[in-house]
Formats: structure tokens, sequence, C-alpha cells
């Protein structure tokens, strides 16, 4: 038999709740941190209004796996049996709620605006350069352990417009083994373009034996855990000139 949810005896109780029950993947207890007919500004862009559409909502946010980090909590306001309570989020941003006393004397929040303030960016310049380095790393170490802090467990991974895709770690795990070998390489890389949670970068590879160079753009789109779910590589090579 499954438990409920441990109630809030407090309002300040509810952010650290939802953080605890979002990173155990616990769905049903992130509905129960809100009443009956809450009403959250999530997905971005869009309300979600009672506990059938929070639900819906947050399955698609706990599909890719994130990991939140505990906000720093800020001054709860109270006026009888309402609180306003807010967190400022690690990296930037600011979230907000009503909080209201159910009969039973628990608190659960009426109102939810998790991005009130939005943070700057969901990734930046040197997320993604350090992003890219692990790649490399985890490229250049035999196995296939480290694609787990690299992508999310059902991410997209694209070598080329006209290749077939990889869906999911097994996959991506099984076509690493499959085309990664002993070579001798060198790589360079910078950050073209970061947009809210998708970047750009050129990264030239240059191979020894046989000498061959490829450069390549890599369209990604990160995860709010910071882990990748889109991969796309579209390589270009210099033409081999015909011999003879």
């Amino acid at each position: 038999m499954t438990s409920s949810p441990r109630p809030a005896a407090e309002p300040e109780e509810l952010g650290r709740h939802f953080v605890e029950r979002a990173n155990a993947g616990d769905l049903e207890g992130l509905v129960a941190v809100y009443e009956e007919g809450a009403v959250v500004a999530f997905p971005p862009g869009e309300v979600s209004v009672g506990h059938e559409e929070i639900r819906r909502a947050y399955a698609e946010l706990l599909a890719a796996r994130p990991r939140f980090a505990p906000g720093e909590p800020q001054p709860t306001l109270r006026r009888g049996d309402v609180a306003l309570t807010s967190t400022k989020i690690v990296g930037g941003g600011q979230t907000v709620e009503v909080a209201r006393r159910q009969p039973d004397g628990t608190w659960r929040w009426a109102i939810d605006n998790p991005l009130f303030v939005p943070a700057p960016s969901a990734v930046g310049h040197g997320q993604v350069l350090r992003w890219v380095d692990a790649y490399e790393r985890a490229w250049r170490t035999p196995g296939t352990d480290a694609l787990a802090e690299l992508f999310t467990e059902d991410a997209f991974y694209s070598q080329g417009p006209y290749v077939e895709p990889k869906i999911g770690l097994d996959a991506i795990a099984r076509m690493w083994e499959e085309t990664r070998d002993d070579d001798v390489f060198r790589m360079t890389s910078e950050v073209v373009a970061v947009d809210a949670d998708t970047a750009v970068v050129r990264a030239e590879v240059f191979y020894e034996k046989p000498a061959q160079e490829y450069r390549d753009l890599w369209v990604m789109r990160f995860a709010p855990d910071g882990r990748c779910r889109h991969y796309e590589e579209w390589p270009f090579a210099p033409r081999r000139r015909a011999q003879g």
C-alpha cells in the first residue's frame, strides 16, 4: 500500500516538499502540494487549473527526470488563512505562491507561478562548454557509464540529417560502442549561440591516421537538470581529391 504524501503543517514547508517530491519523481506527491482547484502558471505560457491539468503538466516535466536544488525561501506574508510565499531559484529566477490553510489545518498552494521572475537563460555559454568538455572526455573513455550524466533517458541523438536517429540511452550507448575506435584526434569547439534551453556549437575534429578533418555544427536542447535531451550533428568534411 502506498502511503499518502505528508501534508504541510506550515506554508513554508510547501517549497521543500515540492523539491523533494520532484527529485523523487513522485507525481502524486507533487499534485498533493496543491488544493483541488489550484491554478498554476505552468507549462511556460500556459495555465493549469485543478488536479487533473496539474498532473498532466508535471507528468511531462518529470519524464525528463529533472533535478531541482533547494532555493532560498523569502519571508512569508500571512493574513489569516492565506499566506504569500516565494523562493529565489538557484541559478536565477524566483517563484511566488499563494498558500491557503485547509479545513484540517494543513496548508496547500492555491496559486503558483514558478516562473514569476524567469531565469536569465536555461543554459549559459559556460554550462554548454562544460557539457561539450564532458562529452569529449566520455567519448575518449572506454565504456558508456558517463552517458547518463550527459543525456536524459529518452534523449534524441542524430549523427546527421540523413542518418536514422537514436532514441534513449541504451540505443545511444550501443551506437557509441559500435562507432568508436582508437583513432587519435584533437578537437576544438566554440559556442555559436544560446537561446533559452537550446545551444549551437561549432566543433572541429582532426584525425591523424588516416588524416581527416571535420567541421560540425551541434544543435542541442537541454533539460532543466542540465542534461541534453535533443542532440543533432551537422557534419561537414572537405572533399577528397581523386587519386591518379
